[in-house]
């Protein structure tokens, strides 16, 4: 299911209706498809090009320019990628990954979502909530990560 982008956007549309129409039982139930399914794999190899492209400034638009579920559904994709459930630390993918989020400026984008006040202003509640817990995890992920470096660094 997971592998069709169709059914992976008519969930996403199915939640988002249920925004719109002020249904939490609809855009909740359709989240909760999403979360049970593994990440579109689309989106992932979509994700994979801006990396291998070093092209950042379109993964930056997917966070910003989409429907409020969607840029929910992107950052917790993205958050797949960057804190994978299976992790080791001898992923040399994931670490790649992480690395060139770094590099690319991800931080400063998560740091700019949670500043702009535009971001997620059409979102209802739940959805706003959800979307600036993913950005904070990832926030204190790395942040943590950089505190904890230049506390060995300088001890």
């Amino acid at each position: 299911m997971a592998g069709e982008l169709d059914w992976c956007s008519f969930l996403l549309s199915v939640g988002q209706m249920g925004s719109t129409l002020k249904a939490p039982s609809l855009r909740d139930r359709a989240r909760e498809l999403l979360d049970l399914i593994p990440s579109n794999q689309k989106i992932l190899d979509k994700v994979g090009e801006f990396k291998d492209a070093g092209n950042f400034a379109e993964l930056r638009a997917s966070c910003l320019h989409f429907p409020p579920l969607d840029t929910l559904y992107h950052l917790e994709v993205l958050q797949s990628l960057l804190l994978p459930a299976t992790y080791s630390p001898d992923d040399e993918q994931t670490r790649s990954f992480q690395l060139w989020f770094i590099e690319s400026g991800g931080i400063r984008l998560l740091l700019k979502l949670l500043e702009d006040p535009d971001f997620m202003k059409d979102a209802d509640t739940n959805t706003r909530k959800s979307t600036y817990h993913v950005t904070v995890r990832l926030l204190r992920l790395f942040l943590v990560s950089f505190g904890m470096a230049q506390d060995r660094k300088s001890g």
